[in-house]
């Protein structure tokens, strides 16, 4: 009975301060000190913040933590879920079997921060975020660290893996490079298994990605090391282009009956030029199935605002000065902010240019010394049915 309502309290509160704190001047674990240390030291442990002292805590249910001498107002003295203490743990182990050393809670004073765990030998910090934060303080904290290490790693736990990927955890997580494309990788203290969430992307507007479980960060690090696969082959392998622009199409009448917000500003953009977003031509939606996850309102809005901009203006030339300012224009009210993405801006850029290009494959536009030129217009549609009987019954889509 006694372990029920203990265990009840510890679930409650979730107080597991901090791992580690100074002995003679240096940082020790909890998990390591001895039972003859912890009697010779009783006194002698201090938080490595505040210079306050602080004793060691251990039980059979509890992992071996520090803990201040009751309330205090140091920062490091806030609560802390058993989850988030148990994955520092694990990374650190992890990278010691792969034969180097991790530090805990390795303290930055020039940034003022602290690294759940740091690598000396890679200069990279890893940081395992379970509890909810804010888009602007995980960027403040990615470029502190950047200022100290040679680079940062957010491994998200359990509240932010859920298999659901949205734009705003995008945006705050994700990373890129040519291989994984946009990728994040997360910490299970269920399962105490890591995955790699990597090819997302935007298919029919929703979000999708691969992911790959492995049982130690030595396995994960191997695969990110030696995956052959460009992303760009990625892009709009999971659906049919059918099925993909039916189930598309349907989302967006769904959600105009329902006078969503989803669209809004799209459906508002292609009113006042006399046109229904539902009946958006055929281009806007495309025949890779897919795109990168970029784009503030999916990449459908972005190439529908795209044709109103080059189609729907009266305009039949238009100078590269000219299209570079839609591109400006275009990042400014589409592309997304990444904590962890510098390329974000350059994506955008190819994107545009494999835009034009579309257009003109389709015979819509044709190169000029000084830019492009409009030898045609893209098609609309009156409604949703009479679009979607194009769809079901026409071969060439585009």
């Amino acid at each position: 009975m006694k372990i029920c309502v203990y265990l009840f309290k510890w679930r409650l509160v979730k107080e597991i301060p901090m791992l580690v704190a100074q002995l003679n001047g240096r940082l020790i674990e909890a998990q390591k000190v001895s039972k003859d240390t912890s009697k010779k030291s009783r006194a002698n442990f201090i938080c490595p913040q505040c210079r306050q002292s602080v004793i060691l805590k251990r039980g059979q249910y509890r992992i071996a933590h520090f803990s201040h001498r009751g309330l205090s107002d140091c920062p490091y003295s806030e609560s802390e879920s058993a989850a988030h203490q148990a994955g520092k743990l694990r990374f650190q182990a992890d990278i010691s079997e792969i034969g180097h050393m991790a530090v805990i809670e390795r303290d930055f004073d020039a940034i003022k921060q602290r690294a759940d765990v740091y690598v000396p030998d890679w200069q990279l910090v890893f940081e395992y975020q379970c509890s909810p934060i804010s888009f602007t303080e995980i960027k403040r904290r990615t470029a502190g660290y950047q200022q100290v290490a040679a680079d940062v790693i957010w491994i998200v736990g359990d509240r932010h893996a859920t298999g659901r990927y949205r734009r705003e955890q995008i945006a705050k997580f994700a990373r890129f490079n040519d291989r994984l494309g946009f990728y994040f990788v997360s910490y299970s203290s269920k399962t105490r298994l890591f995955g790699l969430h990597y090819f997302i992307q935007e298919v029919a507007g929703k979000m999708v990605a691969e992911v790959q479980k492995f049982s130690n960060l030595r396995a994960l690090m191997a695969f990110m090391r030696t995956s052959q696969t460009h992303y760009s082959q990625q892009i709009g392998g999971h659906f049919q282009a059918r099925q993909r622009i039916l189930h598309q199409l349907r989302t967006i009448q769904e959600s105009n009956l329902r006078r969503a917000k989803t669209y809004l500003s799209s459906v508002n953009a292609c009113y006042a030029a006399g046109r229904q977003f539902v009946g958006c031509p055929m281009i806007c939606h495309g025949q890779a199935g897919g795109g990168l996850p970029i784009v503030k309102q999916g990449v459908l809005g972005w190439k529908v605002w795209l044709v109103l901009q080059l189609f729907e203006r009266g305009q039949q030339d238009f100078s590269t000065s000219e299209l570079e300012a839609i591109f400006e224009a275009g990042c400014e009210q589409f592309l997304i902010e990444f904590a962890q993405v510098r390329v974000g801006r350059q994506l955008m850029a190819d994107r545009f240019r494999q835009f034009i290009r579309d257009c003109r494959s389709a015979g819509y536009l044709r190169y000029t010394i000084g830019g492009i030129a409009i030898i045609n217009r893209p098609e609309w549609f009156d409604d949703y049915d009479q679009k979607r009987r194009f769809i079901l019954t026409n071969r060439q889509l585009l």
